[in-house]
């Protein structure tokens, strides 16, 4: 399973965070924590508005896919179809059975085709894992890429928590046309860029550019283009200033 040992409390940030949150080396670990832990709570309370199903898609096994959170426990494999459910970019999840010492992982997920099962995670009953239809709650904006880096002219670098709020940033960005957002991952890699939001200028009329590592089983981004004439007008926001 990829990943690191989930935390005993769904959206707790680790305790360093906590108690050295004041220090400069312990910064950008606390925001990102604080960002992810603000995001899972919004999707738990979605996911409490309705009673969790009961799984009955569920597989036995562990699957692939793009990691989108930290493993956070829960308390039941419907719950964790719920939290999916309601969180941008997820469409499956892998949830460790209580014969498992890992009992209750919650693993968010967007897989780019079918459910696929690991092999050798299926016959010990560790896993159980499922797709979750897309709806407007889970959905990233139309046409975003992921595992893409789209080439342009950078703006600016902000931090947000989902796809969809890297999206509606760029929308408020003047001259803003393209989005890169750093999704959680797997690896240091992923974990430098999580939450970074890279807003960018392209050519409407021109083609996607995708920097060297898109479409790589590492690559840490999802992207986005803005669909033509919904972007902030620079004039329009200048003359208001």
């Amino acid at each position: 399973m990829l990943g690191t040992a989930a935390p005993a409390v769904a959206g707790a940030p680790p305790r360093e965070c906590q108690v050295y949150a004041s220090a400069m080396a312990f910064i950008r670990p606390c925001v990102a924590a604080a960002i992810l832990a603000m995001t899972l709570a919004a999707a738990a309370v979605l996911a409490a508005a309705v009673p969790p199903p009961s799984c009955p898609s569920a597989v036995a096994g562990d699957t692939g896919g793009a990691l989108l959170n930290d493993g956070a426990r829960v308390d039941a494999c419907g719950t964790c179809a719920a939290i999916c459910g309601g969180f941008p970019g997820c469409n499956a999840f892998s949830w460790a059975t209580r014969a498992s010492d890992r009992s209750g992982e919650c693993w968010i997920k967007h897989l780019a085709g079918p459910l696929t099962i690991l092999p050798g995670t299926a016959a010990a009953g560790l896993w159980v894992s499922a797709a979750v239809p897309e709806t407007p709650r889970n959905s990233c904006p139309a046409g975003a890429e992921w595992r893409a880096d789209y080439d342009g002219e950078v703006l600016r670098m902000v931090k947000v928590p989902t796809c969809v709020s890297c999206a509606a940033a760029c929308a408020a960005e003047p001259g803003c046309s393209v989005w890169v957002f750093g999704f959680q991952g797997a690896g240091p890699a992923a974990a430098e860029r999580q939450y970074q939001c890279w807003l960018k200028a392209l050519d409407p009329e021109g083609p996607v550019v995708y920097k060297d590592g898109s479409f790589t089983e590492d690559n840490p981004w999802v992207s986005g283009r803005l669909p033509a004439g919904t972007g902030a007008d620079p004039l329009r926001v200048t003359l208001a200033a």
